[in-house]
């Protein structure tokens, strides 16, 4: 398990192109997010496995890599939006800065990003979210560039597969607290993979859009 545990923390490099691509796409928020998600996971995966590695305190760095991992989670939901809806720049901004600000809280009271309270929150907050972008959406329909076909608006089989390995990332970053943690190492490597390739294909299938 020492080569799986390594692969967890080499495995945040592949965050970097979507980072990059992100910056491209001028997504500064995203960036943001996806770039202290690497720094914030490697620095919890080193502590974790090596004593002397921690310039923080583990549970500290623990919650701060959750909080970070949830809202990047959100991030994915809200690009696979991209393609219905437009959603303007600054409310976005203010609903990941809101989402990740109540996720921080919530985990640092309860010490567990997957606790029962965490869990309620996380989930509501993005019923919320989306449930308003897609109300919003429906009711004014602001932008004419949401009646363009799906075809014109996006590479439509990397969209799919975007949306496909975003879906397994998730689900690989949830497996460890239903297979238990012994699955831990190996979920969490392809947790960081396929979002990363799920990110990246998802944008580049956007890409005409947001350029």
């Amino acid at each position: 398990m020492y080569f799986f545990r390594i692969a967890t923390i080499l495995s945040n490099v592949f965050l970097i192109y979507p980072i990059l691509l992100t910056l491209i796409y001028h997504l500064y928020i995203h960036a943001f997010v996806w770039t202290f998600l690497l720094i914030t996971s490697m620095m919890f995966h080193l502590c974790r496995d090596e004593v002397d590695a921690c310039v923080l305190d583990l549970k500290f760095l623990e919650a701060l890599d959750s909080s970070f991992a949830l809202t990047a989670m959100f991030i994915a939901v809200i690009e696979i939006l991209y393609f219905i809806v437009e959603i303007h720049t600054v409310f976005e901004i203010g609903m990941i800065l809101i989402f990740y600000i109540i996720c921080a809280v919530t985990i640092f009271l309860t010490g567990n990003a997957l606790s029962a309270p965490s869990i309620i929150v996380f989930s509501t907050l993005i019923v919320i979210f989306v449930s308003y972008i897609i109300w919003d959406y429906v009711t004014t329909k602001t932008n004419p560039t949401v009646h363009e076909s799906f075809s014109k608006r996006v590479i439509a089989g990397w969209y799919i597969l975007g949306v496909v390995l975003e879906v397994i990332g998730i689900l690989s970053y949830f497996a460890p607290y239903v297979l238990g943690l012994g699955a831990y190492p190996i979920s969490h490597t392809l947790w960081h993979v396929f979002m990363s390739f799920g990110i990246t294909a998802v944008l580049y299938s956007l890409k005409d859009h947001l350029l």
